[in-house]
């Protein structure tokens, strides 16, 4: 396919989760395949200036309440404003993502299904035995899939994402 969108995610961004069949749909009209590129986002908002979560003014913090909850019932999605795994890293499920990749594996829906996992069925997607059911799920080998996360291809692929995500001026998720 020679239309390719780079996707940089987040699998912890409830903007990437509501976003991804959004994006599915305009990949299919457009006849383009989907780059996801997981990157590690404390990195990247240090670079861009961007304050976590916690660290972000109480109005702003509201604002994003109200403006997920709007964005839930416009799109009709399954979405827990405050999941019980929130602030959850995401790294493990990134590197996950990426051990697919360098598997061979289409990860659309290992993606969606990590981010869902997180979003819609409050469940932590920082567990290794949750990552390998998630998954398993999607039809993949989940624990062979677990035992690369670690490997030296894997975390230098996620740092080397990161950084491009930098050089590229991304300051959050999804872009």
């Amino acid at each position: 396919m020679s239309k390719i969108i780079d996707h940089y995610i987040f699998l912890s961004s409830p903007w990437t989760y509501l976003a991804q069949p959004r994006l599915r749909e305009l990949a299919q009209r457009a006849g383009a395949a989907i780059n996801f590129i997981p990157m590690d986002h404390p990195q990247v908002f240090a670079a861009a200036g961007v304050k976590n979560l916690k660290d972000r003014s109480r109005q702003h913090q509201a604002n994003r309440m109200n403006e997920l909850g709007r964005w839930r019932a416009r799109l009709g999605m399954d979405l827990t404003l405050e999941p019980k795994y929130f602030p959850v890293p995401q790294d493990k499920a990134a590197r996950l993502v990426i051990a697919a990749q360098q598997a061979g594996h289409a990860v659309d829906g290992l993606a969606f299904a990590l981010m869902r996992a997180c979003w819609a069925e409050e469940r932590d997607i920082d567990d290794s035995e949750t990552l390998a059911a998630v998954a398993g799920g999607c039809g993949l080998d989940g624990k062979a899939l677990s035992g690369q996360i670690d490997s030296a291809a894997v975390t230098d692929a996620f740092q080397a994402n990161t950084e491009q995500a930098i050089a590229r001026n991304v300051f959050g998720a999804p872009t």
